[in-house]
Formats: C-alpha cells, structure tokens, sequence
C-alpha cells in the first residue's frame, strides 16, 4: 500500500512537472505548438508558403558552395523560373504552419517564440535596433551581462525579395535547461514586411554548419560540443497537442519499435534517399530519389514533372490555378471521394500519410475541392523536400553524430 507521505510527493511531483519544461533523462523535452491548426490555414497561405519554401533551399544551396567551396547537387542548373510565382503572393501576411517554442537568450535571459527549423542552420532574433520589426519581441544588447559584439555583420536573403539584416554576436542561448555559452546568432536591426509580421520572433536552424549563413555553429551543434546533451540526437513529435522537440536523444514513450536509421547523402540541409512514393500501392516516384526532411515547412513538395504524376493518380485531382490563378504550385482533390492509401519508403519501410494531415481543407468554403498536401516546385532537379504532412504520420530523429535520419511508427 502506498503510504500518505508517498502519495504527497506524487501529487508534488506531477503538479511541479506540469509547470515547468519537462526533463526525461537523457534528453529534454521543448514543448512546442503550432500557432495556426492543420486545417485552418487558408489558400493563399499555403501557396506563400511554397514561395518561402523554393527561395529557402535556392538559398541554402548558395550558402552551402559559399562556405565549402562545391556546387551542392541538388541546386538548379538553370536559373529558378521565378515568374511562376510571379501572380502577388504577400509573404506579409500569410498563416504560417511552423512549429514554435521558448528560447531564453542573455544574461538575465530574455525570452522569444522560436520557430525551430531543420531547413536551415542560423538562429536570428530582432535587435532592440531594429527599425521596422514591428510586434516582435527584441533583445536589447546592452541589457546582456554575457553578450560579446562580434563587430560583423550578416545578411540573410531569399529569392522571393524577403531580407533580414543587422550584426552578429555572442551570447548565451537557453532551451528548456539546456544552455549553449558563447552561441553565434544574428541580432536583425532590418527586416523586410514578410518577416516583420511573422508570428514568431527569431528562427533557430537545426541542420549542418556548411548552410549557415554566416558560416557559424548551429546551436545543437554547440550543445554537443559543450557536452550539454547525452547523445547528438534530437527528434520531433508533431501532434495537434502536446508536441515536442526532444534534444538528446529519441523519447521511447512517443513511438513504437525501432528506429529505423536512414544515413545522409550530404550534410548541409538532412538529406537522405526517398526510395519511393506510393498511391493505393502503384508507385508513382520509383527511387531512390534526393530528399531534404524539413521541419520548417507544411508540405511536400517535388519538381512539378513528379508531382502532376502524382496527382494524375488520384480521380478527380485537379490544377488549383484553374480554381484560383494565384495557387501556383498547388492542387486539388476531391474533398468527398475514397481516399487513396498515400505512402512514403525510406530504408526499404513503408510509410502512411494520414489522410487529416494531407487534406488541407476546401479551397474555399463550401468547396467540393480540398487542397492536397503535395506542391509542385520550379526546381529542374528532381528532389523532395519533405515536411510536416509526413513528419506528423511519424516519429522523426535527426543523429548529428552519425549523419543519419530516423524514423518510427507514433505510439
């Protein structure tokens, strides 16, 4: 029988952990949360988010031969036909489906909404000089005890016109606990609109050196060198509530069996081998083909060549821009018809999207027509980049130490 006294310090115990970050050894657990529901963000959303998605990895690729000095394999041979995004698409004022957390950064610590991105490597928060960040949350640089002006400056540009730029600096920069000293990150003293009315403060890259923008050490990777977590290991759970980053390691209690570990064909951006995709069985994609795993974005997203194959699976599936001019690069399914068994294999393990996660909702209401979760890119290479439609029908780990991704099915 369980004694009063044992009781009392139960009760304690779970009342403490409910009001605080939860740490689990080995790892730690980042609550995070998505600001907008998977089936609340409109169209034109969606559609700016393919924009931001392109002229993300279009940047990542001119970093990544900037730093190491190679022509990264998956960049364009041609020049990106921006003009099929051309139809005024506003980045400032879309819903965005990215994931945020807590960062406390400085002495004393100053706390900011992060959106934590495995697409890129920088972290960068507003500047208290900043003259047009509007709502955002800034640091005030001279209200840190441990900041350290690295008298350079950084500048972050995307190929759809969106800038961020101000001075780099050092400083402490906290996650639930877990504290990296001496952090490299960007303070913005100016932003463009499509930043300034983002729902979050800053953004922290989770992949490789050799795609930051400033050629710095992305803050897990400061972690593992600084020996502040147990394994070089973080991993995500996407859920519609309680969702995590877990740093250190992989959380047992959200999937089930085995890792399945799949090694990167290239540290930049977490690239690793799609063997196929799948619909109701029939391969559509036969690999392997290349695929970057990106937290930082709602969909997936392929050449368009790939993905009208894909749609032209599915009856009834239809261009969105015969809909609606301005939903370039999306489309459509029918929102009442048998949905196909959509699959994804890595390492030889076949994996299902669940329907809730690839049905985005009506184009618009009272709509028969819902938009699908995979956007077509304007990229000539035919690569995937593989985001939150998928990850949340899985268990996701990033190995730093390794170079590898993993994946299992959720609890």
């Amino acid at each position: 029988m369980i004694s009063t006294t044992s009781m009392l310090f139960i009760i304690s115990f779970f009342s403490t952990a409910l009001a605080s970050p939860i740490s689990v050894a080995p790892g730690t657990v980042i609550p995070i949360q998505k600001r907008v529901s998977s089936t609340s963000r409109s169209a034109r959303a969606i559609a700016s988010q393919v924009q931001q998605l392109q002229a993300k990895h279009e940047r990542n690729f001119n970093t990544f031969k900037a730093n190491t000095g190679k022509t990264h394999p998956l960049a364009s041979s041609t020049p990106s036909k921006r003009d099929l995004y051309s139809v005024g698409l506003p980045l400032d004022d879309f819903e965005n489906g990215y994931w945020f957390g807590d960062v406390e950064i400085g002495t004393p610590p100053v706390t900011f909404t992060i959106n934590f991105d495995t697409g890129s490597s920088d972290l960068f928060i507003p500047s208290s000089e900043c003259i047009n960040c509007g709502p955002l949350n800034t640091f005030d640089p001279s209200g840190s005890d441990t900041l350290l002006d690295l008298e350079r400056s950084f500048f972050v540009s995307y190929g759809d016109g969106s800038t961020a730029n101000g001075d780099l600096v050092e400083d402490v920069v906290s996650i639930s606990g877990l504290t990296a000293t001496s952090q490299t990150f960007g303070l913005a003293t100016n932003v463009s609109a499509s930043f300034a009315t983002n729902h979050y403060d800053g953004l922290m890259g989770l992949a490789f050196q050799s795609i930051s923008t400033s050629n710095s050490t992305p803050v897990f990777q400061t972690l593992i060198d600084q020996d502040k977590v147990a394994e070089g290991v973080f991993s995500f759970y996407l859920a519609e509530n309680n969702s995590e980053i877990y740093f250190g390691g992989v959380n047992q209690d959200k999937f089930e069996g085995e890792m399945n570990w799949v090694t990167l064909t290239l540290e930049g951006g977490w690239q690793i081998p799609l063997d196929s995709i799948c619909v109701d069985g029939v391969p559509i994609i036969a690999g392997p083909v290349d695929s970057v795993i990106d937290s930082g974005t709602a969909l997936i997203q392929g050449s368009l060549d790939a993905v009208q194959a894909f749609y032209a699976a599915i009856p009834g599936s239809k261009n969105a821009t015969t809909i609606d001019p301005t939903l370039q690069g999306l489309f459509t399914v029918p929102c009442d018809s048998t949905f196909p068994e959509i699959t994804l294999t890595f390492g030889g393990l076949v994996y299902t999207i669940e329907e809730k996660y690839f049905n985005s909702g009506p184009i618009t209401e009272g709509s028969s027509d819902c938009l699908g979760g995979f956007s077509a890119s304007t990229s000539n290479k035919p690569f995937w980049v593989v985001g939150d439609v998928f990850m949340r029908s899985v268990y996701t780990a990033f190995d730093v130490t390794n170079s590898r991704v993993g994946f299992a099915p959720l609890r």
